[in-house]
């Protein structure tokens, strides 16, 4: 059952509340954070209804978990202006969500979990050091990285995609984008906007969200995620071109890793390779299709051998998970 519901005090953000079939006790509980652009909190953009956070909170619910998830400010009815929204924002906003879905009388406040994906893997583990009431994390496309690492690799991609294109469609694209620039320039717009330099670039941005991401280099979110005790799960896609299983470079008792083979960025298991240069098309194409298989077994295994703080949950979502309902 979906719930739409508002909550805030500045800024008031709509969201929805989704609970598993049974409601007559108290449930675990997943926070979702999504993604950067403009997506709301379906995981849908203007145009293109992919619908990931759904699919993702309805997995959970089948799960005997009840998800909250919301749209960012300024996005699909929130309050709030989405271009003057930095980190600091952010995070408050997901301070605020999580004391939101801590006081629903359904949900168990000593089991509330949080799940980040891309934008959110980052958002999520610097809150997590902010909020030590968290029962876990899952990180899904972007666990120990950062947005400057993540967006060269996207830009690096780029490059060697147009490069590789064939006839008039790759002689135009090599022309307008100035290809062999795109990387050295994106490095340069950074440049920039660390150090307050005017941006020319034609179109309103997120200089305040730039910047404030840019304060968290890759290091910083690695040292970040390791400091953590909690029980974490970190899932990457092979055909992801933003985030590396190779970024988690020390092993930690409480940190589970794993990588699915023939995963994207956007936790669909494709036989479409990665594209930068197509990626609407791409979306449109993956719209129709279910969250990869392996990812949700991945999730419902390693819920299985966390500690749950009520022993009596543990034995309902391992029995629930175990019939298959993943």
């Amino acid at each position: 059952m979906n719930q739409a519901v508002v909550f805030g005090h500045e800024v008031k953000l709509k969201g929805v509340l989704a609970y598993p079939q049974e409601k007559s006790k108290k449930h675990s509980a997943f926070l979702i954070i999504g993604g950067s652009g403009e997506f709301d909190m379906n995981g849908n953009i203007k145009g293109i209804n992919m619908d990931t956070y759904r699919k993702l909170s309805d997995f959970l619910n089948e799960n005997d978990f009840i998800t909250l998830r919301y749209s960012k400010r300024g996005i699909a009815g929130s309050e709030g202006n989405y271009y003057e929204t930095g980190v600091e924002e952010l995070l408050n906003d997901i301070e605020v969500a999580y004391t939101f879905l801590s006081e629903q009388e359904e949900v168990d406040e000593n089991n509330i979990f949080i799940i980040g994906h891309s934008e959110g893997a980052i958002l999520s583990t610097i809150y997590s050091t902010l909020n030590k009431k968290l029962s876990g994390m899952i990180l899904l496309s972007g666990a120990g990285t950062d947005l400057r690492t993540a967006q060269i690799r996207m830009y690096e991609y780029a490059q060697k995609e147009i490069q590789s294109l064939s006839g008039l469609k790759g002689t135009l694209f090599r022309f307008l984008s100035n290809n062999k620039k795109i990387v050295e320039k994106r490095k340069k717009f950074f440049h920039s906007i660390m150090n307050n330099k005017r941006i020319h670039s034609g179109r309103k941005t997120q200089i305040k969200w730039y910047k404030e991401h840019l304060a968290f280099t890759q290091e910083k979110i690695k040292t970040l995620l390791y400091a953590n005790d909690i029980p974490i799960l970190c899932v990457f896609g092979s055909k992801d071109i933003q985030s590396n299983i190779k970024d988690l470079d020390r092993k930690k008792e409480n940190i589970s890793v794993v990588e699915i083979k023939g995963m994207d960025h956007m936790l669909y298991t494709t036989k479409y390779q990665p594209t930068v240069v197509s990626q609407k098309k791409l979306f449109i194409e993956e719209a129709s299709l279910p969250l990869s298989q392996e990812l949700k077994q991945t999730i419902s295994n390693w819920l299985c051998t966390i500690k749950i703080n009520d022993p009596s949950q543990l034995f309902l979502h391992s029995r629930k998970l175990y019939q298959g309902k993943s």
